[in-house]
Parts: C-alpha cells; structure tokens; sequence
C-alpha cells in the first residue's frame, strides 16, 4: 500500500523516507520500489519501524490500605503487543534488574488481601517484542497500621509502684503517642494530654 505524503511523513523520490515525529501508529514494515526509466524495477526488503512503548498514566501510589482489602496498581501504556513486567522493592530507588522480584505481568497488578508485608515500591517494566521498554515511576503502597495486642487495664495499682500498659502493632516506622483522660469516651484530639511515643 502506498504511503500518503502528510506533514510528518515526507514521502517522494528520493532515497530517504523521513518521518519527523514517529507515532506508535507509525509502526509497520516499511518496502521502497526503484524503479528506471525503461521500466526495470526491484524492491528492497521489509524494514521493520517499532517504537518503543509509552506511558500514557502512571500507576497511583496507594497510601494507607487497610489490611485484608484489595489494592491494584494500574499503568496504562501506547503500543503494539506489550508485556507488562511489575516489581516490588523496599526502596524508592530503583532495583538492577537481576535483584527485582516479579510479581505480575499484566496491566493491573491487584493484591486481594493486603499484608504489611506488601509495603514498598512497585514498579512495572512495559516492553516490546523488539526489546524496547520503558519503566513506570515507583508507586508506593503503604496499609494502615493494626494492633495484634490491646493494652490491659492495670485494676488496683499501689500507688508508689510502676505501671505498665503495652501495645502491639504491625505496621513499618510506626509511632506511638499515649494520652490520658478521666472518662473512658475517647477525648477530641485537641483536648487529649500526651504521655509518651513508645
């Protein structure tokens, strides 16, 4: 099929065919007929045009989960025949390649029950069937801290003699902020007295 001469495609006779800004729908096998002017003619073997992916949304950061719900990371991306290739790490700063874990190969990367285990950096690696390829930026998935152990109520403690209440929660860098009041209804912030961060 002949191409169409437009403004980014400069179709004439010439030996180059020039294509000022290359489009994913610019992809295709391109073939050049040379012809003399007795009418002998040859043609030259397909040259294949890919382009390499492009991001068109990055996947959103989800921040604070609740555990045992689900979360998906969606990326959306230009292109023929794509693969999607998600990893997950600890940090921000991207992994080398040999170090990432896989953890899917699609579009959407959904965790039907979130874990805190499942805290860190995902990053998808979107690629060609010519190897081009293009990452997302990280997005990070953080869950809302749960307590696995209540504080008991300390009844009748002598006064003079310490007291301890303890707390256990799973979650990363949490902090702990203690308050006291005089009624068991929980106070408004504003009106609550700290009393430690352990």
């Amino acid at each position: 099929q002949l191409l169409p001469s437009d403004k980014r495609v400069l179709v004439g006779n010439t030996q180059i065919l020039r294509i000022d800004k290359v489009e994913s729908n610019d992809e295709g096998y391109y073939v050049c007929k040379i012809c003399n002017p007795t009418g002998g003619s040859v043609e030259t073997q397909l040259a294949q045009l890919t382009t390499v992916p492009q991001i068109a949304e990055e996947p959103d950061s989800l921040e604070n989960v609740i555990p045992g719900k689900p979360a998906e990371f969606v990326v959306k991306a230009i292109g023929k025949n794509l693969t999607y290739t998600w990893h997950r790490q600890t940090a921000k700063q991207l992994l080398p390649s040999d170090k990432r874990v896989p953890v899917g190969n699609t579009q959407i990367l959904r965790i039907d029950k979130v874990e805190s285990d499942n805290e860190g950096y995902y990053v998808c690696t979107i690629c060609n069937p010519t190897d081009g390829s293009v990452e997302t930026q990280p997005a990070q998935l953080t869950t809302v801290p749960q307590i696995t152990e209540e504080p008991d109520s300390l009844e009748n403690a002598t006064p003079g003699k310490p007291a301890v209440f303890v707390v256990k929660a799973t979650g990363k860098n949490l902090t702990y902020t203690w308050h006291r009041q005089t009624a068991k209804q929980l106070l408004p912030s504003d009106k609550r007295v700290p009393v430690g961060n352990t």
